[in-house]
């Protein structure tokens, strides 16, 4: 399914394209709109990802955030942004990513996990991972190794309204915590889509920074 045109258009305006559809949707974004009963959905099973996958979010400012697929290898997405950023994920895009190279900064989870954790979706599965990674700090040439533990449910779908349209979706909530264990640093929650095949929404909290929200606003699949 796809919300862009299906004219073709050179490699440059595959870039374009989407942000300026995203730009002229987003004018349109509906208000928040108050929390509606769950909806009962089949079991979901792990999206299908192909390079060239488009999908357009805002974040609130007036640049979209485009996150397209540049290759799929087995369980392993590869995703780039319209900044040039990189990053690999899971199918299972809840888990935490694979790799990234950025401007600051380069890393590597250095222990593989089972992509398979939480799905098919449906309400009440838990799950917990310890991810841990090598991360190269660009700015003074140092490098760090580190963990993270993540505990991972999943809720009841319901009705997500966002810049693209109203959409069941299944909520996921991971929660990130210190090396005690104990205390909460960071929680990841996404809305994902069965009818999108990606998430729609998603909301970071953090403990000592702004929260961050992206909600999506176009998508185009490559082979649809």
């Amino acid at each position: 399914m796809s919300i862009f045109p299906r004219e073709s258009v050179s490699l440059a305006s595959r870039w374009l394209a989407p942000a300026f559809i995203a730009l002229s949707l987003f004018g349109c974004a509906q208000p928040d709109r108050p929390r509606l009963n769950a909806v009962n959905l089949p079991p979901a099973s792990l999206p299908t990802y192909t390079a060239g996958d488009t999908f357009v979010y805002t974040d609130g400012t007036a640049e979209p955030l485009v996150r397209r697929v540049s290759g799929v290898d087995g369980e392993m997405v590869h995703w780039t942004t319209e900044k040039g950023f990189r990053f690999s994920t899971y199918r299972n895009f809840a888990l935490p990513r694979l790799d990234w190279d950025g401007d600051r900064s380069s890393g590597r989870m250095l222990n593989s996990l089972t992509p398979s954790q939480l799905w098919p979706l449906q309400p009440r599965k838990k799950a917990q991972v310890t991810a841990s990674y090598s991360q190269n700090d660009k700015a003074n040439g140092t490098s760090r190794e580190y963990d993270e533990f993540w505990k991972c449910k999943v809720n009841a779908a319901r009705p997500v309204t966002v810049p693209a349209g109203t959409f069941d979706a299944f909520k996921i909530i991971c929660r990130r915590y210190d090396a005690t264990r104990r205390n909460v640093t960071r929680t990841h929650t996404w809305f994902y889509a069965p009818a999108v095949g990606h998430f729609v929404k998603r909301i970071k909290k953090y403990n000592r920074r702004p929260d961050q929200v992206l909600e999506l606003v176009a998508y185009q699949h490559a082979m649809g």
